[in-house]
């Protein structure tokens, strides 16, 4: 760089500092070329440049190389004080990250973007390999750690290694977003990593993980997207309740937040006869990977969905080799709703269907369902294939003994939901089908203490 470039670049600096606009010619500091337009997008070749993108949130940028960003931390752009508000094209580039920075305040942000508002992210690979272990409130996500109004599409997420997100209260995160309101849509993405969130505290530290999504809420959308069959996410929660799913980990849009900015409110609990007006969906989705979980409270835990108020359509969870299905489980829980498709339903799931391997082990209550394991909702033609190599079902839930809770304990199994609760609302399944080597034995159940256990529905409950 010579003499006079160095002074433009320091002159601009100071120029930001101040509050100031620096001239599109004095931009060969902080990008490859371009202004920042439409026309013109500022080329972006390295990790530097990455950075720099912060200091421009409203321009328009593309990527033109990949990118790895060292060992150094990288520090996610955009924040709720001063989001990303513009347009990046990774044209089909990766960005490897080695480390992972964060955002501090009362929610962390961690991603390759902190928040972005009214944004549009495409074309672009991730791949992260580093981990977190922070205090407090947590967001994650391998494009956004939580997004308003912002349209990603056409973006992957891989990972050699697991990504471990440990927070100590709140932790939201997902493969693509951690945590998509208001307007957002994720349209034709990928997971293909392995995430392991832990969130620690008292009741209220809520743990939603995701393979694309952690918490999906208030307008959000997800479209055509996929966990792939390598991929795996898993949620531990400590004391408070833990919400997994090969797609979102929760969807819902409630009058519940978890004392954060004002634009991403986030949810405590779910108190099923008080849900408001939901407008979020997941639509033409496939999960195959593996999906796990941990609670010493409650648990729900979804090949697509964990925890679902809203609307899920025309999704599938199977395996590419259509020998074992995906496998959703969890181990030594005290409450646990286990589903193919969506653990806990209070909203709709319409033609989907699951080709899962479903292994549970739990001392406590049990719900688990081909397609949904305790449905408060309505489940409209969906299909659950008991893919039964060697005669064996592919449906096996185990229950360990605890003579503590063996009286209050129920196993209920079926082979589109383990309970259709009707305790509250009208809980419905209509033109729904279970396929199996024998289709009468699709579900096999062992259990010590009281069970339930059927072809379509294992445990019906009354109003």
């Amino acid at each position: 760089m010579n003499k006079n470039l160095k002074l433009l670049c320091v002159a601009a600096g100071l120029s930001l500092l101040m509050g100031g606009s620096i001239f599109a010619a004095d931009n060969d500091c902080y990008f490859g070329a371009g202004n920042g337009t439409k026309e013109s997008p500022y080329w972006v070749e390295n990790a530097e440049h990455l950075q720099n993108i912060g200091l421009f949130p409203n321009a328009y940028f593309i990527q033109t190389k990949d990118i790895d960003a060292g060992d150094k931390a990288f520090m996610p752009i955009g924040s709720f004080d001063k989001p990303f508000s513009g347009y990046y094209d990774g044209e089909g580039h990766k960005i490897t990250i080695n480390d992972l920075g964060a955002i501090n305040g009362d929610i962390k942000l961690a991603g390759v973007w902190g928040f972005t508002s009214e944004a549009e992210i495409k074309n672009l690979n991730v791949e992260i390999n580093a981990s977190l272990n922070l205090d407090g409130r947590v967001c994650f996500g391998g494009i956004a750690a939580c997004s308003n109004k912002t349209n990603v599409s056409s973006c992957s997420i891989s990972s050699d290694s697991n990504i471990y997100v440990n927070s100590e209260k709140c932790l939201y995160a997902g493969g693509i977003i951690g945590y998509s309101a208001f307007g957002t849509v994720i349209r034709s993405c990928s997971f293909e990593g392995r995430i392991d969130g832990r969130s620690r505290g008292d009741i209220d530290a809520v743990c939603a993980v995701g393979g694309i999504v952690g918490e999906n809420r208030t307008g959000a959308r997800i479209k055509k997207s996929t966990f792939a069959e390598t991929a795996s996410v898993s949620g531990n929660s400590t004391v408070a309740p833990a919400w997994v799913g090969g797609i979102a980990g929760f969807n819902e849009n409630s009058t519940y937040v978890c004392d954060c900015h004002a634009v991403v409110p986030m949810n405590l609990k779910p108190e099923y006869g008080d849900l408001k007006q939901v407008f979020t969906k997941i639509s033409k989705c496939n999960s195959a990977g593996t999906v796990s979980g941990y609670s010493l409270e409650r648990i729900a835990v979804g090949g697509i969905v964990g925890f679902n108020a809203a609307d899920v359509a025309n999704c599938i969870s199977q395996s590419s080799s259509n020998t074992r299905g995906s496998i959703v489980k969890c181990n030594d829980v005290p409450s646990a709703l286990i589903g193919g498709v969506v653990g806990d339903n209070t909203g709709i799931i319409y033609n989907s269907s699951s080709l899962s391997s479903i292994q549970m082990l739990s001392d406590g209550f049990l719900g688990v369902g081909g397609i949904v394991g305790r449905n408060a909702g309505a489940v409209d033609r969906c299909t659950y294939f008991a893919i039964s190599g060697k005669g064996l079902s592919s449906f096996t839930a185990l229950r360990s003994f605890n003579v503590f809770s063996a009286l209050e304990s129920v196993s209920a199994r079926g082979g589109i939901a383990g309970i259709n609760d009707n305790s509250l609302n009208n809980a419905s399944i209509k033109d729904c089908k279970v396929f199996g080597t024998d289709e009468e034995q699709a579900i096999t159940s062992y259990g010590h203490t009281r069970g339930a256990y059927g072809k379509f529905v294992g445990l019906e409950t009354r109003p």
